[in-house]
């Protein structure tokens, strides 16, 4: 028994209304993964420029790295999915041109165009890579963070002593110790003079904080503050 009128518009309005989902969900699932790689990459731009002692570490790094990534495999997919449906166009519009001159039959054409239709592995491949690149990029950034947090606890300590040296060469009104962060490396001291705008760094380790006598942290705090660097 053929279809009837009601079944044919039944179908048709079916297929329309799934095609505008699966096109939706497609629009939907690629703003989301260019947004979170593009706010993932941005802000660990921004987390970089503003705390200068995690440019040495290696997470924000690698952070960066899944989350532009996963921004170049969002363009990737843009790309396979033109690609395709304009191949999924051209062979549709060969195959009805071979069935108006009765080369074809119409099964033959849906069948051709079904099976081509099927062809969407690499599309999701893609996809589901630059997601992973995401969640990657944040916890990596988590856990570099923590292992960070982790690495500074002895920091405090050199921070007061470099302060009170600061303040026995009477220098602790014009420069003063860049308080630690999580990222600062432990052999580090950054200090600044505000006024004048002058950043200086010099290294001193756990062990010279306990070791080395006042003279010895004082001329590299001399030694420091004359290479110092305008900022």
């Amino acid at each position: 028994m053929p279809p009837t009128p009601q079944e044919y518009q039944f179908i048709d309005e079916r297929f329309d209304q799934l095609i505008g989902l699966s096109k939706d969900a497609v629009e939907r699932a690629l703003k989301y993964l260019f947004l979170a790689n593009a706010g993932g990459a941005a802000a660990t731009l921004s987390f970089l420029g503003a705390v200068p002692a995690m440019r040495l570490q290696w997470a924000p790094k690698v952070a960066l790295t899944f989350f532009v990534l996963g921004l170049i495999l969002v363009g990737v997919h843009a790309a396979i999915w033109v690609h395709y449906s304009e191949s999924l166009y051209r062979n549709f519009r060969g195959d009805v041109t071979e069935f108006y001159d009765n080369r074809l039959a119409f099964n033959e054409v849906a069948a051709a165009d079904f099976t081509r239709s099927q062809n969407t592995k690499w599309l999701y491949i893609v996809g589901y890579v630059a997601f992973a690149c995401f969640i990657a990029g944040a916890a990596t950034g988590l856990l570099g963070s923590s292992f960070s947090e982790r690495g500074r606890y002895s920091m405090p300590d050199q921070y007061g002593d470099v302060t009170k040296q600061l303040e026995k060469m009477g220098l602790a009104k014009q420069w003063h110790v860049v308080e630690p962060v999580p990222g600062d490396l432990r052999n580090g001291i950054w200090i600044q003079n505000k006024e004048e705008g002058l950043d200086a760094r010099f290294a001193l380790s756990p062990a010279e904080s306990d070791d080395l006598g006042d003279e010895e942290k004082q001329r590299r705090i001399r030694d420091a503050i004359a290479n110092a660097n305008k900022r």
